[in-house]
């Protein structure tokens, strides 16, 4: 898919977002409630996937996980579903009885990149088992994430829907005059 067929899933606009002001906003529903498209960004997936020659697919709750099941089932890989770290940081989550995986060639699999926050939750509940991930494979890239920034040796994103993030104080379309979408206003809250 190109860079253009990458605007069908963004909500162009002027809006406030976890970390500032946004010029659009992912709509990832539209791949992942799609039966068509779903099943033809999986198959995506999985070629770039099969690359790095996994024995083991990771993805966290809940997106990230129903992709890595579907890509290892069809590439023939077992698929593991890792918990987002409680918010509760007194309780420290269950850990699940693994073996060790330091020698599993390990690929995450995530539905979209935006800070590398949950990848690197992902490598942290990794570590912990001795497997750090060959790779990072992503439907989306809306952060402008790199193999660099997130930590890890290779990184791929079949689509990046080029939305672009400024501090509220030195925000391009405020300067400009835009007002403000409302499409995000109710569930993300930030100053500015």
């Amino acid at each position: 898919m190109s860079v253009l067929e990458a605007e069908y899933f963004v909500e162009r606009g002027h809006f406030l977002g976890k970390n500032g002001h946004i010029n659009g906003r992912l709509v990832k529903e539209r791949a992942l409630n799609d039966p068509h498209i779903l099943r033809n960004l999986v198959i995506q997936l999985c070629e770039r996937t099969v690359e790095y020659s996994p024995s083991l697919i990771v993805g966290q709750k809940n997106a990230g996980a129903r992709l890595a099941a579907l890509v290892g089932a069809k590439i023939g890989v077992l698929s593991l579903q890792l918990n987002k770290p409680s918010v509760d940081t007194s309780v420290a989550p269950p850990r699940i009885s693994l073996a060790p995986l330091h020698k599993e060639r390990v690929v995450v699999v995530e539905d979209n990149v935006t800070t590398g926050r949950s990848i690197g939750q992902i490598k942290q509940s990794l570590s912990g088992y001795g497997a750090d991930p060959v790779a990072v494979v992503t439907l989306f890239n809306s952060g402008q994430a790199t193999a660099e920034r997130l930590g890890v040796l290779n990184f791929e994103a079949l689509l990046d829907p080029e939305i672009t993030c400024w501090p509220a104080d030195t925000c391009i379309p405020c300067a400009d005059g835009t007002p403000r979408s409302l499409g995000m206003l109710a569930t993300h809250r930030t100053n500015g």
